[in-house]
């Protein structure tokens, strides 16, 4: 049974869960601090992968129009060409790119460099090496059929991404509020994701975009709880911000090499067989060739005057 453990790391808390994604079975969930999941991890075994989810605001979730499909040139361009959109320096930046959306544009994800460098360390010092890291936020439903804008509440927190892949997580507080500064194309249809228990605590919210005449909204029932969620929608598609700097060395699987060596010894085996039995051969036939020898010797002497 192939169990991945999933991991969100945001300002307020971690959170983990174990989930074979096969059966659907659930063997370890919980929340706390990081000393609290450290403590508990070491003693936890897993076959499958290790992914950890970074809180969507942490990063800037952009798109940027870089018109090479040269992968160098590519590299070189895309921090000057959301420069604008940022805060700090784009030498303090890790930039992580994905594909290109319906108006061609470089998908791309910005994140404070030595901020990821210091998560990457910590999960390090507790025998955690993420095979996949990526943004909550490109994890809620619906997003990747959809051309729709796709909104998941949170608990506190809430999820906002549109068709051309770009977003925001943000206060659920301030979700009317920001859905209300999008651009009228991303308005027009709303998919909003909420588990019965929270609909509550956005329903004023809620109530408040139906009002806006050129807004379909359309409500989605959540079965399981959010971070659960997001571990079930869990898209290997999405941006993995292990690239450069912090891409993954791949390590070649223990179990392929222990085939690999079987299959080399066979073959050793086999041809140590070969030129074994080839070597016995030659050496026999010598043998009854100097038998033949020596017994016609032999015969000679002891009947000296036979012509046989």
């Amino acid at each position: 049974m192939a169990e991945n453990l999933t991991i969100r790391l945001t300002d307020q808390q971690v959170e983990w869960l174990i989930l074979d994604e096969v059966s659907g079975i659930v063997r370890l969930r919980g929340e706390g601090n990081f000393t609290e999941f450290a403590d508990l991890i070491r003693d936890v075994n897993w076959q499958g992968e290790t992914r950890i989810l970074i809180g969507g605001e942490r990063v800037l979730l952009t798109s940027a129009l870089v018109p090479s499909r040269q992968q160098r040139q590519i590299l070189q361009a895309v921090p000057f060409a959301v420069e604008e959109e940022l805060a700090v320096d784009v030498g303090q930046c890790h930039f992580a790119l994905g594909g290109r959306n319906s108006d061609n544009q470089l998908e791309v994800v910005v994140i404070n460099h030595a901020w990821l460098q210091e998560i990457l360390q910590e999960l390090d010092e507790i025998g955690l090496a993420p095979n996949f890291l990526s943004v909550d936020l490109l994890m809620i439903p619906g997003h990747q059929a959809s051309k729709d804008t796709n909104i998941m509440i949170d608990n506190e927190r809430v999820h906002i991404l549109t068709a051309h892949h770009s977003g925001i997580t943000t206060s659920a507080k301030q979700l009317a509020l920001v859905v209300s500064l999008l651009d009228e194309e991303d308005q027009e249809t709303l998919h909003i994701h909420v588990h019965p228990d929270e609909q509550t605590n956005v329903q004023l919210a809620l109530s408040e975009i139906e009002t806006a005449e050129s807004t379909s909204v359309n409500i989605h029932e959540l079965i399981y709880k959010p971070f659960e969620t997001l571990c079930r929608e869990f898209d290997s598609r999405s941006i993995n911000l292990l690239q450069g700097d912090f891409k993954v060395k791949e390590v070649k699987s223990s179990k392929g090499s222990g085939w690999r060596a079987a299959a080399i010894l066979a073959a050793c085996t086999f041809i140590a067989h070969i030129v074994f039995t080839l070597g016995q051969g030659i050496y026999m036939d010598v043998q009854a060739s100097t038998y033949a020898e020596e017994a016609g010797t032999l015969y000679k002497e002891v009947f000296p005057d036979d012509r046989n």
